[in-house]
């Protein structure tokens, strides 16, 4: 029991100093933090006031700033609405203004149309009576114009009909085969003029044949149809041309023989020969043109033989001209 006693003694005293201890310490503590409030919190907590006052002026002149700027909106809203009811009255006022401008210039345009119409028509009812007048003149202008060729083809016909009434030499000589066959054309049903045409193409139909290379038949039927028709002097001359034309034709072949064999005799190599064979030569056809009476516009075709060998025989005597009596 006593040992309880003592033993409790004991921790009691140690719990006391330990309390004591403790108190001290909490003492110590105390002290330390008065002196933090005084250097640490006190200041900071100043510091936070002020901040807290200033940004509390700050916040209300932003309120204010933020206020004012709400009543300039709501005045500004309120002009925008009185401008856009303003705006919708000017569009309300430009339509009824375009309406009616409209109807004024629909009124203008209708008006020229009126008028314009009524000018059309004008202009269509004259177009039509020139266009009647047109035709009219037309139908003269043609009727005359057909008068006046008929009456310049009567004329015509009338002065080609005086010039046949010439004698057949007289229109031979003035007439050539594509002139009788135009005016045939032209002069129609005039018999006794047509009748005196085909005798004159008759004359010159038969005359082509002395300008080809001679053909037995084709001279025999020229000869045939000229002695159908009217006898006078030329068509006597061409019966005469054509019926000596073969001999006339033989009597060229034998001046082309003696002139071949003059060639084969004298054989010309200078200036003074040449010049003496050549004179022969031109003996040989002399002859030719004196015995068969040789006219060149007599014989055309045999004509341009004959001219030809002369050129031959002018440029070399010697010349061969053998080939042309394959010609004749």
């Amino acid at each position: 029991m006593k040992i309880k006693l003592i033993f409790f003694l004991a921790i009691l005293l140690q719990y006391n100093a330990f309390s004591q201890n403790l108190l001290d310490k909490l003492s110590d503590q105390a002290v330390t933090i008065d002196s933090l409030k005084n250097r640490v919190i006190k200041p900071l907590s100043d510091s936070l006031l002020n901040i807290n006052k200033h940004h509390s002026n700050e916040i209300n002149k932003f309120s204010n700033e933020v206020n004012k700027l709400q009543k300039q909106i709501s005045l500004f809203e309120s002009e925008k609405k009185d401008l856009e009811k303003t705006i919708q009255k000017l569009n309300h006022r430009i339509e009824d203004l375009e309406k009616n401008k409209l109807k004024i210039e629909r009124d203008k345009l209708l008006s020229a149309k009126d008028s314009l119409t009524g000018e059309t028509n004008k202009f269509l009812k004259l177009l039509d009576s020139n266009q009647k007048l047109l035709v009219e003149q037309k139908s003269n202008s043609e009727k005359l114009a057909i008068q006046e060729k008929e009456n310049g083809r009567k004329e015509v016909q009338n002065q080609i009909a005086s010039i046949y009434l010439k004698p057949i030499d007289e229109l031979i000589e003035i007439n050539t085969i594509n002139i009788l066959e135009r005016d045939q054309a032209f002069m129609g049903n005039n018999n006794d003029l047509q009748k005196k045409i085909d005798i004159l193409k008759t004359y010159f139909i038969a005359e082509r044949v002395l300008t080809k290379q001679y053909n037995k038949e084709n001279v025999s039927n020229s000869i045939q149809e000229l002695s159908k028709i009217e006898k006078t002097d030329l068509i006597n001359k061409l019966l005469l041309r054509i019926n000596n034309y073969s001999e006339v034709r033989e009597g060229l072949l034998l001046t082309i023989e003696k002139i071949v064999k003059l060639e084969d005799k004298l054989v010309a190599n200078d200036p003074h020969t040449k010049k003496e064979k050549l004179k022969e030569i031109l003996a040989e056809f002399a002859w030719y043109y004196r015995n068969y009476q040789f006219e060149f516009s007599d014989y055309p075709y045999l004509a341009s033989i004959i001219i030809e060998i002369n050129k031959i025989k002018q440029k070399d005597p010697n010349a061969d001209i053998q080939s042309y009596r394959e010609k004749i």
